[in-house]
């Protein structure tokens, strides 16, 4: 029998299976050359994890993240919404500075400059969490909303100076971002926090959620009380999702594990409800630490949350 070469091998990397018909979001991704410009959502590398007080290792995730990403179906079998209607584009990875805060954070400020007025929706692959205040930074002349999920409050002042559970106090304390944002945090875990970070969430005038709180009243509750005390603030919205917020037994592999801890229907339904109640623009995240994962489930889980936020920042457009 002749041997056909052609017929017999496909490229390196491919899916084990081909179905044409079967398009995923690694198909629809616009990347390298082809990922100037305008887009619906932009995807943003940010492998920093210097500040990282926990387990180290967050530099990773986003490699992680996008493998897992690029796996997943853009069709929302509950909604029937198909997200591949929507335009992909991935702008790379910041270029960091291993070490260097300022020059990291800086580069990272001037990528989401450039990405806030060419992406509707910025989606940054972190990273420890001290990546959201140089992303911030790069709203400074906006008006800004920040919902955040995480089992801490992020409000420290540390002898060794900043650190992933600094970045809010910092976020306050500077004149560039504090006078113009208005925070709420959802997830705060017992036995994780002390007593003098909830008195400076008081002193900010930062809305916060505990655990309990959420699996008393529902998360579709919380998320509609904590979007209507940010809409009393005209701005831009910005999401950032700790996935130290989940249950250990769900998301192992990150940051600062632990329980008890939101699971994953809370908050695939919590960030779909508060993108379609507040408009994002920005969405982060971070404190995924692939080594210590349980077969990427972490990172399957982030994937998801960014589909949840598109699918509930685009849902009307998508109906259209």
């Amino acid at each position: 029998m002749e041997f056909e070469f052609e017929k017999s091998v496909k490229p390196g990397g491919s899916r084990l299976l081909s179905d044409p018909k079967d398009i995923r979001l690694g198909d629809l991704i616009k990347s390298g050359s082809d990922a100037k410009g305008d887009t619906d959502v932009g995807l943003i590398g940010v492998p920093w994890d210097w500040s990282s007080s926990g387990r180290p290792g967050s530099r990773f995730a986003p490699v992680s993240i996008r493998s897992c990403l690029n796996l997943l179906s853009p069709f929302s079998s509950s909604s029937s919404i198909d997200l591949s209607r929507l335009s992909w584009k991935d702008y790379g990875d910041v270029k960091i500075a291993p070490g260097d805060a300022e020059t990291s954070f800086d580069r990272i400020t001037n990528v989401m400059s450039y990405a806030s007025t060419h992406a509707k929706l910025s989606i940054l692959l972190g990273g420890d969490h001290s990546i959201t205040y140089p992303s911030l930074r790069a709203l400074a002349n906006e008006e800004i909303r920040l919902l955040v999920f995480d089992a801490h409050y992020d409000l420290r002042k540390t002898a060794e100076g900043r650190t992933s559970g600094s970045y809010l106090r910092e976020c306050y304390e500077s004149e560039a971002i504090g006078k113009r944002l208005r925070a709420a945090i959802i997830g705060i875990r017992n036995f994780a926090n002390p007593s003098y970070l909830r008195d400076n969430a008081k002193k900010f005038g930062i809305k916060y959620y505990t655990f309990e709180d959420v699996e008393e009243r529902g998360i579709l509750d919380v998320i509609k009380d904590a979007g209507e005390f940010l809409q009393v603030f005209d701005a831009k919205t910005y999401i950032s999702v700790d996935l130290d917020v989940m249950d250990f037994t769900f998301c192992p592999g990150v940051n600062s594990p632990g329980s008890p801890g939101l699971n994953s229907g809370q908050i695939l339904s919590g960030v779909r409800k508060a993108a379609s109640m507040l408009d994002p623009i920005v969405l982060d995240l971070v404190e995924i630490v692939p080594w210590a994962d349980r077969g990427s489930g972490t990172s399957l889980l982030a994937s998801l949350i960014a589909l949840s936020v598109v699918e509930g920042k685009f849902e009307k457009k998508l109906r259209q």
